[in-house]
Parts: C-alpha cells; structure tokens; sequence
C-alpha cells in the first residue's frame, strides 16, 4: 500500500468518520457502548489499510501501523473534559 494514500485516508477518516462516531459522546455511559464503537472504528481502519478480516491482522497491529490512536482512549480523556468543563 502506498504511504501517502494512506495518510490521505487517515486524515479524511480524522476529519468525517471520528467527529460523526463520537458525536454525542459526551452523555453516553462507556459500558454498553464501548465495544461497538471499538468495532466500528476497526472497521474502516481495515478497509484504509486494505485488509480483510481472514488477513488474521490483529487490531493493535493495524492501529500501529496507521499510527491510529484507539478510539476508547480518545472518547475516555473527551468525557473526562466535558465533565471539567460541566462542573465552572
């Protein structure tokens, strides 16, 4: 796969497909919808780098490769700004 399509898709991935995954997320409990969302974002992450599920790339693989950031890690430090943000 060429690098610079790549970064291409990852930023259009940065710029739509993240704000409209987490959109609302600042009044959700995490429990019941953290593994969907962890699965949606595994999704398209497989589809940019061009693999299929039977490529047996696991997740954190391809998160490295794409120097990706988990989706959970970035809804946890968004909820927890909004929360800071809620209390002034």
């Amino acid at each position: 796969m060429d690098p610079k399509i790549s970064f291409i898709r990852i930023k259009v991935y940065n710029a739509l497909a993240l704000p409209h995954l987490l959109y609302g997320s600042g009044t959700w409990t995490l429990k019941k919808n953290d593994k969907k969302i962890d699965v949606n974002q595994m999704k398209v992450l497989r589809r940019i780098a061009w693999y299929i599920l039977f490529d047996h790339k696991r997740d954190d693989e391809i998160l490295e490769e794409l120097k990706v950031e988990p989706v959970d890690e970035k809804l946890r430090r968004y909820i927890k700004l909004a929360t800071i943000c809620n209390k002034k």
